[in-house]
């Protein structure tokens, strides 16, 4: 026997084992490496790291990284997406689990190639989106909380970096798991958590909800800071029945008496009497604003042609201003004659302070147009008259009510009002008349106040002087010892008078204080049912 020959075949074979070990072992080595870089990267994916994500894979994936990271911040600092769109999307990956499968992991060796199955569990969300457009971010979310759950099976494949396994495809298995960034939701905007602006244009001052004799109702619905509102409705009901309801992309309702969609009617074609409300929703249907307004049709009334402006409150021809630099009012349109030029006087204090010229729209009226150097109108009451040049005959009479700091030049805010009878706008031409002779008086009739003020009172009676029968007039009278109050008058009505007639066949109306008369403040409110608010309320002050 040879024995160098048979020296060199144990080694070689020895040699030949070793290196299949040594093979094997590495293969055993590459194999749980791969297994523990998947489970890694499946939870980057998951967590939607894309950071750490790009750390265990191959380097072209840095080019790509940017875009998927801006395309996976769900968070408020994202300015890829709005609130609705982030909230959905974050909602879709929600509770996503995975599992490696060990079995099915391969290695080759000599390519430097690897591979393995992941098999993610996120929500079977096609339906839900199958729906359309007009969905709304919380209806989509909630139908998401109830979706069941499908199995996404990914091929996680590695390649040896600079010495290091890396994953490969990482672009792949985000766009498997994460794709649906790139639909259109088409959702609409929730225009509930926005700030709005709202004001009825048929009215006759910008606080009021009043329209008399008006041929036309419109209002304005505007959400700040929304770029669409598309989809947005409306929904008109009279005397709580539905009226009309329409889509109102741009805000502007405008619903003419000859019919919903039809042109301006003529001045003499009014909308019906009644309540109206209105209510704004967005295309989700979620409620966004709803208002009413009262329509009055009334028979040769006596203030239906003033309209006011920036005022803090009105009532027909009387408002209030507190504070104010500038005081706005003016004959509405409708019934004005814009071809006869009209000036404008103010008198205070029984004098006239100021005459403009006024064509047919007179604008604001300023303290500083008056005295240069006073740039805050004084507390009190001012007559606004509106004039046509060619006969001086007067087209408009208005009352404002100036207080400083919200009182009077008596130092009170009901004081403000002595002396006056405000009344309500849409009166008929008598009621408007009657009510403004009112007066309040003590003890007999010939102690009628002056200019609202009664000086040691022993009874307080407020009387009408009428030319028809009103029916029952309800009134309610309150005592303020300061002379403090929110608002100069209470509709909470708690007694009611009929008319009566004296012996010289003059009719009238009595409304007295039940109580001990003590110095302060005391205020009526009348109404009835020919007015759905209040016919007036004056102040008397008892000293």
């Amino acid at each position: 026997m040879n024995t160098k020959k048979a020296v060199s075949l144990v080694l070689a074979v020895s040699v030949m084992s070793l290196a299949a070990a040594s093979c094997e072992e590495t293969k055993v080595y590459a194999d749980d490496e791969i297994i523990d870089l998947a489970a890694q990267g499946a939870d980057y994916v998951r967590a939607r790291e894309v950071a750490h994500l790009a750390s265990i894979s191959s380097g072209f994936f840095q080019d790509d990284k940017t875009g998927w990271e801006e395309k996976l911040d769900f968070s408020t600092h994202s300015a890829l997406y709005d609130d609705d769109t982030r909230a959905v999307f974050a909602a879709v990956c929600q509770g996503m689990g995975y599992d490696v499968d060990v079995s099915s992991v391969t290695v080759d060796d000599k390519a430097g190639k690897g591979s393995i199955l992941v098999e993610f569990s996120p929500l079977d969300y096609d339906a839900v989106f199958d729906n359309g457009p007009c969905n709304d971010a919380q209806s989509i979310i909630e139908s998401l909380s109830s979706c069941p759950r499908k199995d996404v099976e990914i091929v996680f494949t590695f390649e040896i970096e600079d010495g290091e396994w890396k994953v490969s495809n990482p672009d792949e298995i985000l766009e498997e798991i994460y794709g649906y960034v790139d639909m259109d939701l088409e959702l609409m905007p929730d225009l509930t958590v926005s700030d709005y602006w709202f004001e009825w244009d048929c009215a006759f001052s910008e606080s009021s909800h009043l329209a008399v004799n008006t041929p036309f109702l419109s209002c304005y619905y505007m959400p700040y800071e929304v770029d669409d509102i598309s989809g947005m409705y409306y929904v008109l009901t009279k005397d709580g029945e539905e009226y009309y309801s329409d889509l109102c992309d741009d805000g502007n309702v405008f619903i003419s008496a000859l019919g919903p969609g039809e042109p301006y009617a003529p001045d003499d074609l009014n909308m019906p009497a009644g309540e109206y409300s209105i209510a704004f929703y967005d295309g989700a249907d979620r409620l966004l604003y709803e208002d009413s307004i009262t329509v009055i049709e009334a028979d040769d009334t006596m203030q239906i042609n003033t309209i006011w402006y920036e005022e803090d409150a009105c009532w027909g021809g009387y408002a209030l201003y507190d504070d104010a630099s500038s005081f706005a009012v003016q004959p509405m349109n409708s019934w004005g004659d814009p071809s006869r030029d009209q000036y404008f006087t103010i008198t205070y204090d029984g004098e006239i302070i100021y005459t403009g010229y006024a064509g047919w729209n007179a604008g604001s009226m300023y303290a500083s147009d008056v005295s240069p150097d006073n740039w805050i109108w004084d507390p009190g009451v001012y007559t606004v008259e509106y004039h046509y040049n060619d006969t001086d005959a007067v087209l408009l009479t208005a009352v404002v009510i100036v207080t400083e700091n919200g009182v009077g030049p008596d130092g009170t805010f009901l004081g403000a009002f002595e002396g006056l009878n405000v009344t309500n706008l849409g009166l008929s031409i008598n009621m408007y008349e009657d009510m403004a002779n009112a007066f309040w008086y003590s003890d007999d009739i010939g102690t009628a106040a002056e200019n609202g003020i009664l000086t040691d009172a022993a009874s307080l009676t407020y009387r009408i002087p009428v030319q028809e029968d009103y029916g029952t007039i309800e009134y309610v009278i309150t005592y303020s010892e300061d002379g403090s109050a929110e608002v100069p008058y209470n509709t909470g009505f708690t007694a009611s008078a009929e008319m009566q007639t004296d012996a010289d066949g003059n009719m009238y109306y009595e409304f007295s204080y039940d109580g001990t008369v003590e110095p302060g403040y005391y205020g009526i409110t009348v109404g009835g049912e020919l007015h759905p608010e209040f016919y007036a309320f004056s102040i008397c002050h008892v000293q």
